[in-house]
């Protein structure tokens, strides 16, 4: 018989354990003979046999060099279990037999990304194109890279090189979505922008819905089509992310403070991490109990990281693990609040909060949109921020504060010359601010600003990149939106907070961005005195700069329209009085206005806590007799007795964790299933009921219960309750 060709029949029906069988036969026989082993390698990788699957592999390769394939699965092996260098080594190898390998070129890039080196991964990713010009996999991690290394212009032109080779794809309308506005491409936005909104999202593009929901912001969108893509994010989510089990204890636990969660990739120096790090430690920590969850990788950690350790009653790192488990370890420290701060932000996760793991929870800054997940209760917010309209466009409940819900910290600029003259601006110019990501920069703000510079005359917009390499990017967008080079200018930005404060000394006016305004930004420019111009809108993303104006006390610079946005920059350009006025409003809001107390708008944060407990009948009060780690500790004890047979045992300690904790689903499950083996049916059966009217999507449960029914001949009754329940 010959096993190979009955082998590779098997392969192809992917019954990856007969082929086993029949290889294995196969390099009995002719152990001389490279492809035997390679596809042994091959079928013993698909059943997980790793160990195994890598020996067949250097087999094959020891017995023909040239086996580029070999190498390459070698490689995959590698990566799989973290060996970088020997999964590098194996892909390199597999190209210098086969230059032409597609899969190696694009291996290798992602093992390269792994160790940390982004240029070299860039260049194999844009050798993969170059071998696959559809490759839409690797033109996303090309283009992402090439932003992480502030390389703007060379993902301009890879992005215009491969877009029309590019099969359609959500990797390419996204990328297309964000270049229109690098391009300067108004009717490229609106291709793109269009193809975004209306993509059909599936089960599995989670996360590239959650990038399209945070990146839609910066465009003009109605309410009702954001709201569409909430909706579809939390069914997309609620399939593929949710807890097969209760994680929260119904009942709150044992405590004297309220358990307050934050979650996070900021814990670090930056803007978000500065921030918060000003509330956490004003936190009353006679009331409150602050836990931190860092999504931020360990490697990156730094000062301000450590002050958050030091702060926090726990402090965890929880980057490496998956949502789920993330989730489980939350849940374990039985939180009354967890505070999500990344929403759809980079390095955000929000497959967290699909697998509920606190009592509640609830969205704070970091992005001026809102989740779109019914496992989130409520998205902090203030009077101005949001109206009570938009709660309709909203899967969460608005959460108000009293006062701004964006806090405010003094910076001292830096002690540094810089002036109009070393920028080669003139020294009566007006000059016009706009220190914002290029992505805010909309087609509609860049042509108001077109013509505030046709009605001040002389006068001159000045930018702020951080690279270097964007400066062409705003020079292009200015000029295709009419806006001529010699009206821009080029303010150096710092990552140093004092540095980047006093590059508002040669700044007249700054111009806030639309429809996604300013929050940072507004807050810097005026904290140096420095008149913000702005327009409101409906949106939360549209209103940040307005509510922080309006709790400022200073609303002479907002306008409700276009037209008087324009009306005011260009009236607060040419009248010094008019300016001189509003900067005198700044100065007296920020000595009196309650916009600067951050201890004032901590104990706002908290007040806003406590309504939010009240509202969903948490109350420290009622809670259970024992801590959250004494359940854990208990419920643990009884699956092991369960486990091990002792079911007197199990039986008394199961009781006990549901007389502290009388609608825990997951203890009236196991002791339904311990009823079952004690051949107490009835009882069994009200208990794993319970169980489900808690918590209906308890998969174990359904099964337990209709295999129950069918020992008792409920055939119909079992086959309701597996209908529901997926495979």
């Amino acid at each position: 018989m010959n096993w190979a060709h009955v082998a590779q029949t098997h392969i192809k029906a992917g019954r990856w354990a007969e082929a086993v069988d029949c290889l294995n036969q196969a390099v009995r026989i002719t152990p001389d003979r490279a492809e035997p082993f390679y596809y042994l390698g091959l079928a013993l990788q698909h059943l997980g046999r790793v160990d195994e699957a890598i020996s067949c592999y250097k087999r094959a390769a020891g017995l023909n060099p040239l086996l580029a394939e070999a190498f390459n699965n070698l490689g995959n092996l590698y990566l799989a279990q973290a060996k970088l260098d020997e999964a590098a080594a194996s892909y390199r190898q597999a190209l210098k037999i086969r230059p032409a390998l597609v899969q190696a070129h694009y291996n290798l890039g992602l093992t390269l990304k792994k160790q940390g080196n982004i240029p070299a991964s860039v260049q194999k990713f844009i050798d993969t194109l170059e071998c696959d010009p559809e490759n839409v996999f690797a033109f996303d991690n090309a283009l992402n890279g090439c932003y992480w290394l502030g390389w703007i212009e060379k993902r301009v032109e890879l992005f215009l090189r491969y877009e029309k080779t590019i099969r359609p794809s959500i990797e390419l309308y996204l990328a297309g979505l964000t270049h229109s506005r690098y391009l300067g491409d108004p009717e490229r936005e609106r291709l793109y922008l269009e193809k975004v909104l209306t993509y059909p999202y599936r089960a599995g593009e989670e996360g590239k819905l959650s990038e399209a929901i945070g990146r839609i912001q910066y465009f003009d969108v109605p309410q009702a089509r954001i709201f569409a893509l909430y909706k579809k994010f939390d069914t997309l989510m609620s399939a593929s992310y949710r807890s097969p089990f209760p994680l929260v204890w119904p009942r709150r636990t044992r405590g004297a403070r309220v358990r307050i969660g934050y979650l996070s990739p900021d814990f670090r120096q930056h803007v978000m991490g500065k921030l918060m790090l000003e509330v956490l430690s004003r936190h009353d920590n006679s009331m409150f109990e602050i836990y931190c969850y860092s999504l931020l990788p360990e490697k990156n950690e730094d000062d301000l990281t450590r002050t958050f350790r030091a702060l926090s009653h726990k402090f965890v790192a929880v980057e490496p693990f998956s949502p789920f488990d993330t989730a489980k370890l939350i849940a374990e420290d039985d939180l009354d609040i967890l505070v999500d701060l990344g929403a759809h932000s980079t390095s955000s996760k929000p497959a967290i909060l699909g697998f509920k793991p606190a009592r509640i929870q609830a969205t704070h800054l970091g992005y001026h949109g809102s989740v779109g997940l019914k496992t989130v209760d409520y998205k902090l917010t203030d009077r101005f921020a949001d109206t009570p309209e938009n709660q309709q466009y909203l899967l969460e409940k608005l959460l108000p504060l009293d006062g701004c819900v964006f806090p405010f910290k003094h910076i001292a600029p830096a002690d540094q010359p810089l002036t109009r003259k070393m920028l080669g601006i003139p020294k009566d110019a007006v000059v016009f601010g706009a220190f914002a990501y290029i992505m805010k920069f909309s087609p509609r703000q860049m042509d108001a600003w077109r013509k505030i510079l046709e009605q001040v005359e002389g006068s001159v917009l000045a930018f702020s990149p951080y690279y270097e390499d964007e400066k062409k990017s705003l020079l292009r967008q200015a000029a295709l939106m009419g806006i001529p080079p010699e009206r821009v200018a080029f303010v150096p930005a710092s990552r140093d907070d004092a540095i980047n404060r006093a590059r508002y000394r040669v700044v007249d006016v700054v111009l806030d961005t639309f429809p996604y305004g300013g929050g940072d930004t507004t807050l810097a420019a005026l904290d140096m005195g420095v008149p913000v111009v702005t327009l409101v809108g409906q949106r939360h993303s549209e209103r940040a700069s307005y509510s922080i104006l309006m709790n400022l006390g200073v609303q002479g610079s907002i306008a409700a329209s276009e037209a008087e946005y324009i009306e005011i920059a260009c009236h607060l350009a040419l009248d010094k009085v008019a300016r001189k006025k509003i900067k005198g409003e700044i100065q007296r809001g920020l000595k009196n206005s309650t916009l600067v107390d951050i201890s004032g708008y901590v104990r706002n944060l908290e007040a806003a806590y406590t309504r939010a407990l009240e509202e969903k009948n948490v109350s420290l009060d009622a809670c259970c007799p024992l801590s959250a780690q004494e359940l854990s500790s208990l419920f643990r004890k009884a699956i092991g007795a369960h486990q091990t047979g002792n079911i007197t045992e199990a039986e008394g300690v199961y009781r006990e964790v549901l007389d502290a904790q009388p609608d825990y689903a997951p203890a009236l499950f196991l002791h339904g299933r311990l009823l079952i083996e004690r051949g107490e049916n009835a009882q069994a059966e009200a208990s794993i009921k319970k169980a489900l009217a808690i918590y209906p999507d308890y998969a174990d449960a359904r099964r337990e219960l209709a295999n129950l029914y069918r020992k008792q001949g409920r055939g119909k009754e079992a086959g309701k309750l597996l209908a529901s329940v997926g495979p």
